[in-house]
């Protein structure tokens, strides 16, 4: 199986599809119309829930599975402009779902919120996982946070989490799952005394998760010990093991490695290697990660070493965004950096390029979360001695007067909103800006919209999504309103 994203741009959805060799799309009635435009070459299957209800018989499977089959595939952000295809093996599936959950059961009849994307790999965990147990999965609703006060358990980023606000609003809830990106120490310290709370890691590449650790209070953040047949390496830039304590590149190995990306041999030969540590395992996976294994036997992630980034939990690779930038053709240079640790800038050369323009080449391209919220342009790119683009210079430039200036009382307070939900500088909304790009996501927009309706500015979760740049958001108030 392959979930896809719906909003996903038709150009992606359509790449996917055809690299991954599918043999049917099933989609929902109301996504039927969407993706028939695509013109797929492949059946396009149309289901409701009520055909799901009257034939919930069991039946037999006429394909039978064997460990060396894949379960599913995943696609994330490529350093080549395209996405990268990732196929998990059953038998990787299987021990990442049969593993334990850092000590937390999950038991028969409990709830669990199906919270992180469709399309990544963690759905994979909270929906297999969760019948695998015989516990019940819940589809988020418009309105997330009134979906979590009614669940057990939830999967979600740090950043996801700083937005659930006070626990104690959620008293049903018994355990959630942090991963896709450091998890600030304040904030697990909030929560520790409220939920079981389990730090987890593992790439795409291997099988979900590859560390589950439950976190207690006063303790430092680490990702604890692998779980059951995966091993983790910290090696030095010779692929040698380094001691106890000293820093190095995280390697995986076991079970849980994939056969490598689709149609991506150089990638997968630099990323996936022969392991000399088990060679009867085969390969271990590099993943990128810098960290180091402490004194107790867990594992301490300190940062990556390449351009790839997380953001939002979202794997990002910098140079695809880029590349996509580029697409544009009055484009001749650009480049793009992460801001605060919220959203992404875009810089590109000459600076006559309309920005409208360019972010709709981007946007017909890339996943929301990949398109950049500010753009600057430049006459020139700042170069380093090698002469490439030198990132931190761009760091250091001002966005500020890049920005349409927001205009009108609502816009203004709009903006204030947005600033102090994501927790980014004002300064960096614009008119045109969009609220996704951002890092605007479920539980973010009914914050928004609930701090809209204390400023007495009323708007729906759904006409937020839909209007998504600020100035489109606050005419929407301003109809609504009058």
């Amino acid at each position: 199986m392959m979930p896809l994203d719906a909003s996903f741009p038709a150009k992606r959805l359509v790449h996917m599809l055809s690299e991954a060799n599918v043999c049917a799309v099933i989609v929902s009635q109301a996504k039927y119309v969407d993706v028939n435009i695509l013109k797929l070459s492949v059946p396009t299957i149309g289901v409701s829930a009520k055909s799901f209800v009257s034939s919930s018989k069991p039946a037999n499977s006429i394909i039978q599975a064997c460990p060396h089959d894949e379960a599913y595939i995943v696609y994330t952000s490529g350093s080549t402009g395209k996405p990268k295809g990732i196929p998990v093996l059953h038998s990787s599936a299987v021990n990442a779902i049969s593993s334990e959950f850092g000590g937390f059961e999950i038991l028969e009849g409990m709830r669990v919120m199906q919270f992180r994307a469709i399309a990544s790999d963690v759905f994979q965990w909270e929906l297999w996982k969760t019948l695998s147990c015989g516990a019940c999965v819940v589809f988020r609703g418009e309105d997330a946070l009134d979906t979590l006060s009614k669940v057990d358990v939830v999967s979600s980023t740090p950043t996801g989490l700083s937005l659930f606000g006070d626990p104690t609003q959620f008293p049903n809830l018994k355990c959630v799952a942090v991963g896709g990106e450091s998890l600030p120490f304040a904030l697990k310290e909030l929560w520790c005394n409220h939920v079981t709370l389990i730090n987890c890691y593992g790439p795409s590449e291997c099988a979900i998760r590859t560390h589950e650790h439950e976190l207690a209070k006063s303790q430092a953040v680490t990702i604890g010990k692998p779980t059951k047949n995966t091993n983790c390496y910290v090696l030095d830039e010779q692929q040698r093991q380094v001691p106890v304590g000293v820093i190095g590149e995280l390697y995986l190995g076991g079970i849980c490695v994939s056969p490598g990306y689709i149609n991506l041999p150089q990638q997968t030969t630099e990323r996936f290697l022969p392991d000399p540590f088990a060679p009867q395992n085969g390969n271990m996976y590099r993943t990128g990660d810098i960290g180091r294994l402490l004194s107790n036997g867990h594992f301490e992630i300190l940062g990556r070493n390449d351009a790839q980034v997380k953001l939002k939990g979202y794997r990002i690779e910098l140079d695809e965004v880029a590349d996509a930038m580029m697409q544009h053709p009055g484009v001749i240079s650009a480049a793009v950096i992460v801001k605060d640790d919220t959203h992404l800038v875009g810089y590109f050369s000459p600076p006559h390029v309309d920005t409208q323009a360019l972010e709709d080449t981007v946007s017909d391209q890339l996943p929301t979360y990949m398109v950049p919220a500010v753009w600057v342009g430049l006459k020139e790119m700042p170069l380093n001695t090698g002469g490439k683009i030198d990132k931190s210079g761009l760091a250091l430039l001002s966005v500020q007067s890049e920005l349409d200036i927001v205009m009108t009382d609502i816009e203004k307070q709009m903006a204030s909103v947005w600033a102090a939900v994501l927790k980014v500088n004002v300064n960096d909304i614009g008119r045109k800006t969009s609220f996704f790009a951002l890092g605007g996501d479920s539980i973010s927009v009914v914050k928004v919209v609930n701090a809209c309706r204390k400023r007495g500015l009323l708007i729906s979760v759904s006409r937020l999504i839909k209007a998504r740049q600020l100035w489109r958001v606050a005419e929407a108030v301003s109809r609504k309103a009058s």
